[in-house]
């Protein structure tokens, strides 16, 4: 499948079917593998130069089915780095960054269940400020394209980008997938990080 073979309109049906196919493999598994997976994927991020070499880290932080990130952004900041998480703003539809200092205290559920900084303890940060962005994913290729839900919130926050900026997806070995069609404004990952490899999408 080429990308420039499909025409837009069919992106979407496409996408939805990958989507739909790789969460029934997510949801089937257990929460120990999860965990287990997780910790073998922290390894391989931390131990990349573009990571330890980065002040300033955007994480996600996870659903229960994704790749377990909390962890990562608490030793990031033992490690002395600036850790920054994405909010959903007001509006519903954008995601703002955040600095945090305490992963323990300064979070909670947001309007996804995600947890996000609380408002309390938002403190703004530009893209251009970070260095390093870490992306969940349903699916990736190993082109470095990735499907999200479907809502564009990581294409979006990207998009305001004026400088290159390194992206690293996170994922799970069966989250890979041959292609993904993709159009103009989708991000693209300079790294995919699985628990059995690190792959250079550049």
């Amino acid at each position: 499948m080429s990308s420039v073979q499909v025409r837009e309109t069919d992106i979407e049906s496409i996408k939805a079917r990958i989507r739909e196919a790789i969460l029934a493999k997510r949801n089937s598994q257990s929460f120990s593998e999860c965990l287990g997976k997780s910790h073998k994927i922290k390894e391989k991020l931390f131990s990349l130069p573009e990571f330890k070499e980065s002040s300033r880290v955007v994480f996600y932080l996870a659903l229960p089915q994704e790749v377990q990130t909390k962890d990562m952004a608490r030793e990031a900041i033992g490690l002395g780095k600036k850790v920054i998480l994405p909010r959903v703003a007001s509006t519903g539809d954008t995601l703002v960054l955040s600095e945090v200092r305490d992963i323990e205290r300064e979070l909670e559920p947001g309007m996804f269940g995600i947890l996000e900084p609380k408002e309390g303890f938002y403190r703004p940060v530009t893209l251009a400020e970070a260095e390093l962005i870490i992306l969940p994913g349903i699916a990736f290729d190993l082109q470095g394209h990735r499907i999200g839900f479907g809502k564009g919130f990581y294409d979006k926050l990207l998009s305001q980008a004026n400088a290159p900026i390194f992206t690293f997806g996170l994922a799970f070995e069966f989250q890979l997938v041959p292609e993904i069609p993709v159009v103009g404004h989708d991000v693209k990952m300079c790294k995919i990080i699985t628990e059995k490899r690190i792959i250079s999408c550049d």
